[in-house]
């Protein structure tokens, strides 16, 4: 009895001596997380190129274009502003004139984190009206997550060109861009959103 005693006690004794690391080494991994997502490295030349307002327009859909405002700020968040457009043949007929400036629109806002790997441009956003919870936003930080598939969408795009005030950029298929290429152009100052649908080419001009 006395033996079994002994044998369960240093078992016991054995499991406690295991213990008391296990506190720091999590708490340790958990600084490091935090750390470096409070000091993310500093920016490469080719993000820096990328700081500050940008503007595109997706006319995939003629019928149906959305233009955006990317605001790419050097401390790594984002906030991209999208509208949407759709043609209000709900308005009855309309002169050739006139037709062109008949348009409906929806906003929306996402929120985020960018950043450049190995030439990839890399988002992790959500809406700004439903911020995922603290382990939402840890997960996709530190794995990523497919587009779409909770709160926060992780969207990756091979960079094609960035020169001067010019963008050009193809998803990797994986979110929810598609494999679809965007341009867009830098417009040195604030940006606001047009009436009626409005191209790049007449930020250029300006």
């Amino acid at each position: 009895m006395s033996t079994t005693i002994v044998a369960s006690g240093s078992k016991g004794a054995g499991a406690r001596r295991r213990r008391p690391w296990r506190g720091p080494a999590l708490l340790a991994v958990a600084v490091g997380v935090l750390t470096a997502l409070a000091w993310p490295p500093a920016l490469s030349e080719q993000e820096r190129t990328m700081v500050g307002t940008w503007y595109g327009l997706d006319t995939r859909h003629p019928d149906h274009p959305y233009a955006w405002i990317a605001e790419r700020r050097a401390d790594r968040t984002t906030r991209m502003t999208f509208r949407r457009y759709a043609r209000a043949d709900s308005l009855g007929p309309t002169s050739p004139a006139d037709a062109a400036e008949r348009w409906q629109y929806e906003d929306r806002v996402d929120v985020g984190h960018w950043r450049v790997e190995d030439g990839i441009y890399i988002v992790d956003s959500w809406h700004e009206a439903t911020r995922p919870s603290f382990w939402d936003g840890l997960g996709a930080l530190l794995r990523g997550r497919p587009g779409g598939s909770g709160p926060v969408f992780h969207d990756r795009y091979r960079i094609l060109k960035l020169a001067g005030r010019e963008m050009v950029y193809q998803g990797d298929g994986t979110g929810r861009g598609g494999k679809a290429v965007f341009r867009a152009v830098r417009t040195d100052g604030p940006a606001r959103f047009a009436e009626i649908p409005r191209g790049p080419d007449e930020w250029l001009k300006e």
